[in-house]
C-alpha cells in the first residue's frame, strides 16, 4: 500500500463555514485521535495488526489531523486514508471474531463494562495487599516456629515454676537438683548433674505419677494459649488486612460474570478449571440436593481469603482455670485468636511417651554392687546365703523424670503446633498467589478485549466520518 500523505491545501481553522462540517471534522480528529492513542497502539503490537513502518505512518498522519489540523485534499488523499483505516478495522474484526469477543450496541454499555474493570481492578488491589501481608506472616510464624527450637531452657523454667507452686502438704514427690551425691542413690550417670528431676515416693502408684505429669502439662498448655494468644494477636495487628471484615463482594465471580458479557464464548483462559472454594466446615458434605440447587456458588477470593480468620471462644465466661479433674479445661477452646482454625495443642504425654519420660532406675551403692570382685568375694565368704538375704540386701529402685526431658516433650509440642500453622500458611498463600494470578489473568484479557471492541467500533465511526467528509471535499474544491 503506498505511503498515505496529508496535503496542506486546506486548513480546518479556515473555510468554514457550516456547523456540521466543523463538527464532523472535529469527530474525525478526536477518532483518530483515539486509534492512534497509546493504548490502542500497544494493544496493535501486542497482536502484531501493525508493523513498525505502520506505525509510523499511524504516527504521521496523527501529526498531521490531530497537531496541525489538516485534511486532506486530493481524491487520492482520502483514498489512501480511507484504504488505511478500512484495513485496520479488518485486522481489528478478525482479532473480535477468533476471540468470540461480543460486540456492544453503544459506548454506555462500553463506559459501564469499563467502569467495572476499574472497579474490580480496585478490589483487586486490595486483596494483592492482603497477599502481601500474608507473606510477611509467613516470615513471622517461621521465626515463630525457629524460636521454639531454641526455647528449651524458658520452657524448663515454666515448668520448674509450676511445680514450684503445686500446693500438696503431703507432697509424694521431690524436686532434686541433681549433685554428685546423688548420683549412686538415684541411679543417674555425670551428664545429671545440675539438671532438675522429679523423684518420686515409692509408695505411689504409676497412675499417681502419671496423674502428677499430665497436671503440669495441663497447667503448662494454659500458659502456652495465653503466650500463643498475645502472638497471634500481634500478628492480626501488624497483618490487619489478613484479618479485615470483607466487603460481600466475590472478586473472582464477579470476573468470571464480566467475562461472560465481554465474551461470546469465554476462552480457557478466563475460566475456572478446578473448584473455586476451600471447605469451610465439616457439615459441607451433609447438603441436601434441594439446598445445592438453589444456594448460589460461593466462590474464592472471599472465602479464601476468611480462611484466614480470627476465632474467639464462644463462651467467655468460664476459660480462666481448669478443675479439679481437669473436665472444664477439655471442654473449653482457646480464647485466643487463631491463624486457619488451629486445633488446640495436647501436651499431656501420650502412651507411648511414658516410657521415655518414667524412668526406674537402682540405686548403685556398694551393698547393691553385684558385679566385679566384690560379688565373688561375698560368694566366697558366704557361700550358704539364702535367696531370701539376697532379696532383703537388695538395693531397691526408685522411679524419676528429668525435667529437662519433660521439656524437651513440652517444647517438641509447641514447636510442632507452629510448624502446622506455618505448613497451613503455606499453603493458604500457594492457593490464593495461584487465584490471584488467575483473576489478574482474566481481567487483564478481558480488558485487552473490552479495548479491541472499542478500538473496532471507534474505527467503524472513523470511515463514517470519513465517507462523508469525503463527498464534502469536491463541492468545496
Amino acid at each position: 500500500m503506498a505511503a498515505t500523505t496529508l496535503s496542506p491545501s486546506i486548513n480546518l481553522s479556515s473555510n468554514m463555514n457550516t456547523n456540521d462540517l466543523t463538527s464532523i471534522q472535529n469527530s474525525l480528529i478526536e477518532s483518530f485521535g483515539q486509534i492512534c492513542s497509546v493504548e490502542q497502539m500497544e494493544l496493535c503490537q501486542k497482536l502484531g495488526m501493525l508493523s513498525k513502518s505502520e506505525q509510523q505512518q499511524a504516527y504521521k498522519m496523527a501529526k498531521a489531523l490531530i497537531e496541525n489540523r489538516q485534511m486532506p485534499v486530493s481524491m487520492e488523499d482520502w483514498n489512501n486514508l480511507t484504504e488505511w483505516v478500512l484495513m485496520l478495522r479488518d485486522r481489528y474484526a478478525v482479532h473480535l471474531e477468533s476471540q468470540c469477543i461480543r460486540q456492544h450496541a453503544n459506548d454506555l454499555e462500553r463506559i459501564e463494562f469499563l467502569d467495572q474493570v476499574q472497579r474490580l481492578s480496585s478490589l483487586l488491589e486490595e486483596y494483592g495487599q492482603a497477599h502481601d501481608d500474608l507473606t510477611d506472616l509467613l516470615q513471622a510464624l517461621k521465626k515463630l516456629r525457629n524460636d521454639w527450637k531454641h526455647r528449651k531452657r524458658d520452657v524448663e523454667n515454666i515448668v520448674l515454676s509450676i511445680l514450684s507452686s503445686s500446693s500438696n502438704p503431703h507432697p509424694e514427690y521431690r524436686i532434686v537438683k541433681i549433685t554428685r551425691t546423688h548420683l549412686a542413690t538415684l541411679g543417674l550417670g555425670f551428664s545429671s548433674i545440675g539438671k532438675h528431676y522429679i523423684v518420686y515416693e515409692s509408695s505411689m502408684s504409676d497412675e499417681s505419677k502419671k496423674d502428677i505429669l499430665n497436671n503440669v502439662a495441663r497447667d503448662f498448655g494454659m500458659v502456652f494459649q495465653e503466650n500463643a494468644a498475645q502472638n497471634l494477636a500481634r500478628m492480626a495487628g501488624s497483618y490487619h488486612r489478613i484479618f479485615q471484615k470483607e466487603e460481600d463482594v466475590d472478586v473472582l465471580d464477579e470476573i468470571q460474570k464480566l467475562a461472560q458479557q465481554v465474551y461470546i464464548t469465554r476462552p480457557r483462559s478466563v475460566i475456572l478449571p478446578y473448584p473455586t472454594s476451600l471447605p469451610t466446615s465439616a457439615a459441607a458434605g451433609t447438603t441436601t440436593a434441594a439446598d445445592a440447587a438453589t444456594a448460589k456458588r460461593n466462590s474464592t477470593f472471599l472465602e479464601r481469603r476468611k480462611s484466614v480468620i480470627i476465632l474467639e471462644s464462644e463462651d467467655n465466661s468460664n476459660d480462666s482455670l481448669a478443675n479439679e479433674n481437669g473436665e472444664q479445661y477439655q471442654d473449653n477452646t482457646i480464647r485466643s485468636p487463631m491463624v486457619f482454625n488451629m486445633a488446640k495443642p495436647i501436651f499431656e504425654p501420650a502412651g507411648w511417651d511414658w516410657p521415655h519420660l518414667l524412668k526406674y532406675k537402682r540405686s548403685r551403692t556398694r551393698s547393691g554392687n553385684r558385679s566385679g570382685s566384690y560379688y565373688w568375694c561375698t560368694q566366697i565368704l558366704s557361700p550358704n546365703t539364702t535367696g531370701e538375704k539376697d532379696a532383703i540386701s537388695a538395693p531397691q529402685g526408685i522411679w524419676s523424670t528429668s525435667i529437662s526431658r519433660l521439656s524437651d516433650h513440652f517444647a517438641k509440642v509447641g514447636q510442632d503446633y507452629y510448624s502446622n500453622m506455618l505448613n497451613n500458611a503455606r499453603l493458604m498463600h500457594s492457593h490464593r498467589a495461584q487465584m490471584f494470578e488467575f483473576a489478574t489473568h482474566s481481567l487483564m484479557k478481558t480488558y485487552r478485549a473490552l479495548q479491541l471492541e472499542q478500538g473496532c467500533a471507534n474505527l467503524s465511526r472513523t470511515l463514517v466520518f470519513l465517507y462523508r467528509l469525503q463527498q464534502e471535499t469536491p463541492q468545496r474544491i
